[in-house]
């Protein structure tokens, strides 16, 4: 229990990753850790502490390139594609494990972004695309 706790910061820094396949292996042990706690007979408050860092790796790594191409993704973009499906899976584990973290999360940074647009809200050119959408994608994905 103590080395997973260990593990914990040090599986996040990869899952952060800029490249995909680094970050695809710090998810692995991320979506392995959330079905430890799935399995578990109770989730202890520390398990539950390290929940919202890596609902916000999970957030950073949710959005879209500023120049991803949505007509004819490139093979990269096919891979980000497949890893953006296996962190929404992470994703909704997570919400099911501890509906109130997810939520508080989301909301949270549904609530920054309507502060940063402004009177336009999430609709803001001082908003990137992708933000807007990595919110709402959460915000959407659990039903």
């Amino acid at each position: 229990v103590v080395l997973l706790k260990a593990m914990i910061p040090l599986a996040l820094g990869c899952a952060s990753h800029a490249a995909d396949d680094v970050s695809q292996a710090g998810m692995e042990f991320v979506s392995a850790y959330i079905n430890s706690l799935k399995r578990a007979d109770r989730v202890t408050a520390d398990e539950i502490q390290n929940l919202t860092p890596i609902l916000g790796v999970l957030e950073r790594k949710l959005m879209f390139d500023a120049n991803f191409d949505f007509e004819t993704p490139s093979e990269a973009e096919e891979v980000f594609l497949d890893l953006r499906k296996q962190l929404l899976i992470i994703f909704k584990n997570i919400t099911r494990l501890e509906p109130d973290v997810s939520l508080q999360f989301v909301s949270s940074r549904f609530s920054q972004l309507l502060d940063k647009g402004g009177a336009e809200g999430c609709c803001s050119a001082n908003i990137p695309f992708y933000e807007t959408e990595g919110v709402l994608t959460m915000l959407y994905e659990p039903g």
